[in-house]
C-alpha cells in the first residue's frame, strides 16, 4: 500500500507526464508546459529524498532503541583482567537466536589499561 508520500510522488509525475503530452500537442506554449513538467519533475525527487530521509531516521531509531535495550540487559559489566577495572560496552553483535533467547556478542574495553574483552550474553 502506498503511503502519503508515495501518493504525492506518484501524482508530480502524472502531472509531469500530462505537462510533457501538452507541450508536444501546443506548440505555441511548448516552452511553459516544458518548466512546468521539470517543476512536477522536481517535487517529486523532493518528496522522494523526504521519504528516503525519514525511512533512515526511522531506521536510525529501531536501531537506537534496540541498542539501548540490548545495553540495559547486559549487566553487570565485567572486571578488566589485566587491571581489575569495570570495563565499557564499546559494541555488540546480534550472534543467533535459540528457543526464544537471543544471545548478542558484547565487546568491553577497559577504560584504564585499553583491553579489550568479548563476551557472549543471553539477553
Amino acid at each position: 500500500m502506498l503511503n502519503n508520500a508515495s501518493k504525492q510522488v506518484a501524482h508530480c509525475y502524472r502531472r509531469a507526464a500530462e505537462c510533457r503530452e501538452l507541450a508536444e500537442r501546443r506548440e505555441s506554449q511548448r516552452e511553459f508546459y516544458l518548466e512546468r513538467e521539470q517543476a512536477w519533475l522536481t517535487l517529486a525527487r523532493s518528496f522522494e529524498f523526504s521519504e528516503r530521509v525519514g525511512q533512515v531516521l526511522n531506521e536510525r531509531q529501531r536501531l537506537k532503541r534496540r541498542n539501548r535495550l540490548a545495553t540495559q540487559s547486559i549487566s553487570p559489566a565485567p572486571k578488566c583482567p589485566a587491571c581489575g577495572v569495570e570495563m565499557g560496552l564499546h559494541v555488540f553483535l546480534p550472534t543467533f537466536v535459540e528457543a526464544h533467547k537471543t544471545y548478542e556478542d558484547a565487546f568491553f574495553v577497559c577504560p584504564n589499561c585499553g583491553h579489550l574483552s568479548d563476551y557472549l550474553a543471553a539477553l
